[in-house]
């Protein structure tokens, strides 16, 4: 995986400040020919010196160490497998390159990519409405009708002048009014499209939130605070935090809980009447999901501005993607109330992060306990940086991040030889996995299945896959490293998704690869595959 450069980042917030080399040298301990190196991109930094340049900036530690631009190079060299950019491609070493030569400009590479997926995905899906629709399929009979009407008559008055005045005015309003029909029908389909000229997003919302989630490495210190706050007013001084939970709600905030029968809610189990006071829990929903769902409500009432603050986050350009980016805040401040911060990492420590511990000692769930084991990132008292993904048995990604340096694809599915994929081969069992990736980069995977129960018989289950991990330079941090650890030697060769994957002997390659920078041979082999995928018989 390329470095991200920070130099030119130093370098400019040093410039705003007006301070020199020589002067930021010797604030943070070092030669000011070091620093030219660091500046340049010849030295990596981290750890204290990484810290005592961001004191010294007055910048935060999680900015300056490039969480952002790792995202960005991770992002272009995704992009740089598609079709468009045969005849250019790039990788990740390119991508780095470019983004140290002039971040405004990579920054419109991927601008202008979005918006170039985003216009693909219109056309399918317009594609797809106009051969399927009734309602399309009628409006394009009767526009072609129209046209081919408006058309005759105005070649009849073209081509016909002895036409007498009373001939030639009904023809002409014959045109007219065609015309007119002919727009007001084109107007109709304009609106059953959604198409009246609104700018649309080059990305979608959930990119957009997944951005934001990243580039704040996934904590969030204004909501740390508020939930701690609240957690030690709470408290427990009987029962358990459920019955807290409940509590507060009824003393502060005179709200209720009632239990419905599931096929009385909405499909997640939960409803909340503001005006009413009552928040409404399906009886079907396990304790760990009732006292998430109360804490959100929380996070709801108690911490608003904080996740308003959030929210207008300028990346986020759409109501829907403020909305789905409060939706995560919430989550993210009923895991840090359920999760105390401190306490929390001290015991994920003491277990070496055994989530099924974890999960017995906080009353929580799998993926409660794996989502919040990624937002362990307070600088000075961090955890072991994970990834974390999420994905139904389809392969459709609706959650991912990573503090682990291994790249999620962002566009299409991930590889078939993730143990994310084998989790759904034995539900409910773990499945743990030492993945070697084409540079010789090794992580720890670790995957199960979620189900949310059938409301009754009959009815579709929702179930899910999990899957967290780390770099295997952590992994003996983890209970799950036992006998499979990082100083054995192999692992499970993987990729990150074909088009990006230069193993050519792998069997359950589902795409070719983008032939960037290979040889004839593998050129030969990519094709070869592309062959055998268009032929199901092979």
């Amino acid at each position: 995986m390329a470095e991200v450069p920070v130099g030119h980042r130093i370098r400019a917030r040093r410039h705003e400040l007006a301070i020199t080399q020589v002067d930021l040298a010797r604030r943070v301990g070092v030669s000011p020919s070091y620093l030219n190196l660091i500046e340049h991109d010849r030295r990596r930094v981290g750890g204290g010196l990484l810290r005592r340049l961001a004191e010294a900036l007055r910048m935060d530690q999680h900015t300056l160490s490039g969480a952002e631009d790792a995202r960005i190079v991770a992002e272009l060299a995704e992009i740089g497998t598609d079709s468009v950019f045969e005849d250019v491609r790039f990788d990740s070493e390119d991508a780095a390159q470019l983004l140290a030569a002039s971040p405004r400009l990579t920054r419109a590479v991927l601008t202008l990519y979005r918006a170039y997926r985003t216009t693909l995905n219109q056309v399918d899906e317009l594609s797809e409405r106009v051969s399927r629709d009734p309602f399309l399929a009628d409006a394009n009979h009767q526009i072609l009708t129209l046209i081919t009407t408006i058309r005759s008559f105005s070649e009849i008055l073209r081509d016909y002048g002895d036409l007498d005045d009373a001939q030639r005015r009904r023809f002409l309003a014959t045109v007219v009014d065609n015309s007119e029909n002919l727009s007001d029908l084109a107007q109709q389909v304009f609106d059953f499209l959604g198409g009246q000229g609104a700018r649309r997003p080059f990305a979608s919302p959930a990119q957009e939130v997944d951005d934001v989630l990243h580039d704040h490495g996934n904590f969030f210190p204004d909501l740390e605070r508020p939930a701690q706050i609240l957690r030690s007013r709470i408290g427990r001084r009987s029962g358990t935090l459920y019955a807290a939970l409940i509590a507060h709600l009824d003393a502060h905030h005179g709200i209720h809980v009632t239990f419905r029968q599931a096929g009385e809610l909405p499909p997640g189990g939960v409803r909340f009447d503001p005006e009413a006071r009552c928040i409404e829990l399906s009886e079907a929903l396990p304790d760990a999901t009732c006292r998430f769902q109360l804490a959100r409500l929380l996070g709801r009432l108690e911490a608003s501005e904080a996740v308003a603050g959030i929210c207008e986050d300028e990346r986020l350009t759409s109501d829907t993607a403020r909305e789905r980016c409060r939706e995560a805040m919430l989550s993210y401040f009923a895991g840090a109330l359920l999760y105390p911060y401190d306490t929390f990492l001290e015991v994920a420590e003491g277990e070496r992060y055994d989530i099924a511990v974890l999960a017995q000692r906080f009353g929580g769930s799998f993926e409660q306990v794996a989502h919040r084991l990624t937002t362990l990132r307070r600088p000075g008292r961090e955890g072991v940086p994970f990834h974390f993904m999420r994905t139904d048995i389809a392969g459709n990604i609706s959650k991912r991040f990573s503090a682990s340096g291994l790249r999620l694809p962002r566009y299409g599915g991930a590889c078939p030889r993730w143990a994310i994929h084998q989790a759904f081969l034995t539900p409910g069992r773990l499945v743990r996995q030492l993945a070697e990736m084409p540079d010789g980069s090794r992580y720890l995977f670790v995957a199960r299945t979620v189900e949310r129960p059938a409301p009754g018989f009959g009815q579709p289950q929702s179930i899910h896959a999990i899957m967290i991990g780390c770099d295997a330079a952590f992994a003996a941090r983890l209970v799950y490293a036992d006998g499979i650890g990082p100083h054995l030697a192999g692992g499970t060769p993987v990729g990150t998704s074909c088009p990006q994957c230069p193993r050519e002997d792998c069997a359950q390659r589902a795409f070719p690869r983008a032939m960037a920078g290979t040889s004839p041979e593998a050129q030969a082999a990519a094709r070869s595959a592309e062959s055998d995928i268009a032929d199901p018989t092979k």
